[in-house]
Formats: structure tokens, sequence, C-alpha cells
């Protein structure tokens, strides 16, 4: 006589799950497979992180929705291309009119694409500084394990005054660098001096080789420009991929004033 049978596919919930999740995670795509070569080799030279390789990462996303105008997660790539492509300062500020147009591309497609709800996110609260069209958008790309995206929907709650659940979604991110950077810049905004210092220490202590970005941004938070300078020297010198952001970075505008940061941004090709 056999046992029981310890199969996920034996509980339908589990099935049903994983059936859910396997459709999330094809929503946007195309069915096109040059299409979606070419959004692959976007895909590679995007996580480059430079000037040259943004540029050949905008080509292919353009070549990939021309050939299938219906491929979502392309518009939505494309969108982060080309806001770096500002960021880069490859073209004006107002090159954010493209990236918008993109990702609103993207959601006309696929009304449900978290990938585009987090780009069109960074746009309202980066660019456009608006808070409650932010938190709406973060609220729709919430996904399981999703990096990044509460810490985002963090600072636009503390933005808005919301601070309790500032601190509920900090707390609720779940890769643990980007959890202790907001949660350390959460605390200090509210004068919880203590908390602060303890999220900043732990990060420093575990994440300093891969997180200098963050730590230079808690930096700045809490109003030390020389620490702030310090983390982004060291960012410089590990090449950390969060410095190609750091001209449209609005956690660094305390810096703006300070002879170093434009020095900073003639090193990084960001500025003539």
């Amino acid at each position: 006589m056999r046992g029981p049978t310890y199969s996920r596919w034996a509980d339908s919930d589990a099935r049903g799950r994983v059936e859910a999740e396997v459709h999330q995670a094809s929503r946007g795509r195309s069915t096109d497979p040059e299409a979606h070569r070419l959004y692959l080799l976007a895909r590679h030279f995007i996580d480059q992180y430079s000037r040259e390789s943004t540029g050949k990462a905008i080509s292919y996303l353009e070549q990939a929705v021309a050939r299938d105008p219906g491929f979502a997660l392309a518009w939505s790539e494309l969108s982060v291309a080309y806001v770096r492509e500002v960021g880069f300062g490859l073209v004006p500020p107002d090159g954010f009119s493209r990236a918008r147009q993109a990702v609103e591309r993207s959601l006309q497609l696929e009304p449900s694409l978290a990938d585009g709800h987090a780009q069109y996110a960074w746009i309202q609260l980066f660019h456009d500084w608006d808070w409650r069209g932010a938190e709406t958008s973060l609220n729709y790309a919430l996904a399981p394990q999703r990096i990044g995206t509460r810490v985002y929907l963090a600072l636009t709650l503390l933005a808005r005054g919301r601070h309790e659940e500032a601190l509920a979604e900090a707390a609720r991110e779940p890769e643990e660098g980007y959890r202790l950077s907001a949660s350390a810049i959460v605390h200090a905004a509210l004068g919880h001096h203590a908390e602060s210092e303890d999220a900043l220490r732990r990060l420093i202590d575990d994440h300093a080789g891969t997180d200098a970005v963050q730590v230079a941004e808690v930096q700045t938070h809490r109003h030390d420009v020389d620490a702030a300078f310090h983390w982004l020297d060291r960012a410089y010198a590990t090449r950390d991929t969060g410095l190609p952001r750091l001209k449209i970075n609005p956690l660094f505008r305390g810096l703006h004033g300070d002879s170093r940061w434009r020095g900073l941004l003639m090193r990084m090709g960001l500025e003539e």
C-alpha cells in the first residue's frame, strides 16, 4: 500500500498560488522571439550602468517595441533607460517626458504590470513630487519580495506626514540593506536618534561593501555632510551601481550647495 503523497500539487491551494505566480510573471511579455531577444540584450546593457551602455539599451528597446508595439515590459524598461539617460546628462531634464510616455504606454497595454507601476511611481516621486500619486502607484506595484518598492513607499508616506505607516513600510522591506537605510532615514526624520543610529550602524557593519550610496543617503538626511561625501567617495571607488542616478536622486539635494558635489558629478561624467 502506498503512503501519502506530499507533492505540492496535491494541495489545490498551493497549485493555485503557483499558477497565479506564473501568470503574474508572464504579464507584459512578448511572444515575438526577436523582440524578446532585443529586450534581453537591452537588460544586459542597462545592468552595466554606463553612458555608452545606456544608449545601446535604448536602441535595443526601441527596436523591440517597433517589432512588437504590445510589448508592455519593454515599454516599461524603455522608460527606465530614458530616466537613466537624464541621470547621465545625455539629455536635459525634459527627457523625463519621454520616460513618462513610455511607462504610460506600458500601463495602457498591461494595467496590472508591477514593473510599470513601480517605474511610474519613481517618476512621480523623484521628478513630479507627486506624493499622493506615487503612493497609489507603489501600492499597485507591491508584490512579494519586490526589492526596494517598500522603501519608496515609506519615504512617500514620510513626506506626507504619515509617520507610523512610514516606519511600518520600512520594516516590511524584504532586502536588509534597503530596510536598514529606510529605517535610519525615517527614524532620523522623527527625531528617534538612537533608533536611527542603530539602523545606520547595522547598515555599515553588514552592508558597507555593497550599499555605500545608501549609507551616504542616510548621512545626508542626518545632516552629516562630511560623512555623506566620505561614503560617496567610497561608492565612487567601488563603482557602486547606485551612482549613475546621483544627479536625479532627491535624497542628495542637501549636498547640492557644497563644492564637492559638482566635483563628484564631473568625476562621474555627469557634468561638464
